[in-house]
């Protein structure tokens, strides 16, 4: 997960920024160990990165999204 340190400046509450994929009740990184720049859209400046997941692990986590309970 990012740290506080590694957080973007400007962001209020570092602690909700995640960098992982969250499947089926846990944060997963990329089975490849790739990653995707995330950007702010206001912007264009880097803010962080995120998991690149798999195309199985894509799967994966659409397979278990459908069967999550509906809310």
């Amino acid at each position: 997960m990012l740290t506080e340190a590694a957080a973007p400046t400007g962001i209020a509450e570092p602690g909700l920024l995640k960098d992982r994929a969250y499947v089926a009740g846990v944060w997963v990184e990329s089975a490849e160990g790739k990653r995707i720049p995330v950007t702010d859209p206001a912007t264009g400046e880097a803010c962080g990165e995120v998991a690149a997941l798999t195309a199985a692990q894509s799967v994966a986590a659409v397979e278990e999204a459908h069967r999550a309970p509906p809310r």
